[in-house]
């Protein structure tokens, strides 16, 4: 799931479908923790800047269709 340098946009074939997500989700979920864990840069106490990807995208994309159940 590397995203090549130019820029990607979320298309809907990349959203793959409800049964597949389903049955790969906990280890997808697992996977995209471990990758958002170096994108985020504490700036002190209060303030923390975190870097979205289209990985990072891809998979809220996918939990909010999970979510509300709406799928293609």
């Amino acid at each position: 799931m590397i995203m090549p340098k130019e820029k990607r946009e979320i298309q809907k074939n990349d959203i793959m479908p409800l049964d597949v997500y389903t049955k790969k989700r906990k280890e997808l979920r697992k996977d995209i923790l471990e990758f958002k864990k170096n994108r985020r840069i504490p700036l002190g106490p209060y303030a923390t800047f975190y870097f979205e990807s289209f990985e990072t995208m891809l998979a809220q994309v996918h939990e909010m269709l999970y979510i509300e159940k709406r799928w293609r």
